[in-house]
């Protein structure tokens, strides 16, 4: 089958003159892409017009190793724009760990100056303790549950024990009538031994703990407060509430307003608020 020019459309004879395009392969005579033989020995890559405009600058030829200088090129700069990257990344990163570090130091030492000023705050401990001791305190605050004590009212002069106890019990009822119905003490006495112009504390045993607290209660409500209502504490419970109160107006004098005194089942405690939340609620 003979071949046609691409641009006449005629056949190309042998005896025709003519070039292949080295794209496309297409045949055109000389005399129609305007060469002569002499160009067309001199140039054997000729390309026809169309694959010129679709291949453009792939006309020029590449060698190799241009090609191979190229990707290495690229990839020295991928390399550089990657070790850039990695040394920011671990430059954050570490950074931060630094950060969290100096945080976390912190709150040790923070930890630690607490434990020893509670340490060096507490009251000295016994050597040695028994479970026998434990067994002890733990029954005595459970018996003294069902007490109180009031303090300041007045002694009676009656000489019969009998007389003075009537004149206790009409006075703690006329401190606790105006507060509402309350329960009757099943046991009420002094204690310790008479002095002079030393009002002694009454001791109110009830029937149970309930009852105690809700004479305790009542203390609240009292607008006097004159006759202070305690509960009955132990010896243990009275030094740590002691010690406890201590260090608080302690703290306290040192500048730190942020700190509350509360008491948990008769036991105080030191609190301390966010002064940034009391400032806002405020």
């Amino acid at each position: 089958m003979p071949a046609f020019c691409i641009i006449c459309e005629t056949a190309v004879t042998p005896s025709t003159p003519s070039v292949k395009c080295v794209k496309c392969k297409k045949i055109c005579h000389l005399k129609c892409c305007e060469l002569t033989p002499s160009e067309t020995a001199v140039n054997s890559s000729w390309t026809c017009g169309k694959c010129s405009v679709s291949f453009g600058s792939l006309n020029t030829v590449v060698s190799l190793s241009d090609i191979e200088q190229l990707f290495e090129k690229q990839f020295e700069k991928l390399k550089t724009e990657l070790r850039s990257d990695f040394s920011k990344m671990i430059d954050e990163k570490f950074q931060l760990l630094n950060n969290r570090i100096s945080v976390i130091e912190n709150n040790v030492q923070n930890l630690e100056s607490e434990f020893n000023r509670c340490i060096n705050s507490a009251p000295k401990a016994v050597a040695s303790i028994t479970i026998n001791d434990v067994v002890c305190e733990l029954n005595d605050r459970k018996e003294r549950s069902n007490n109180i004590l009031i303090f300041n009212v007045p002694e009676s002069k009656e000489s019969k024990v009998e007389d003075r106890v009537k004149s206790d019990l009409s006075f703690i009822n006329s401190i606790l009538e105006p507060l509402g119905t309350f329960p009757t003490a099943k046991k009420i006495f002094r204690l310790g031994f008479p002095k002079p112009n030393v009002v002694r504390p009454l001791k109110l045993v009830f029937e149970n703990k309930e009852e105690a607290k809700c004479i305790l209660r009542s203390n609240k409500n009292n607008p006097s407060k004159i006759n202070h209502f305690h509960a009955d504490l132990t010896k243990i419970q009275r030094e740590s509430n002691a010690t406890t109160i201590k260090e608080f107006k302690d703290r306290k004098s040192k500048g730190e307003s942020n700190i509350t005194l509360n008491y948990k089942d008769n036991i105080a405690h030191i609190s301390t608020r966010n002064v940034t939340d009391h400032q806002t609620k405020n």
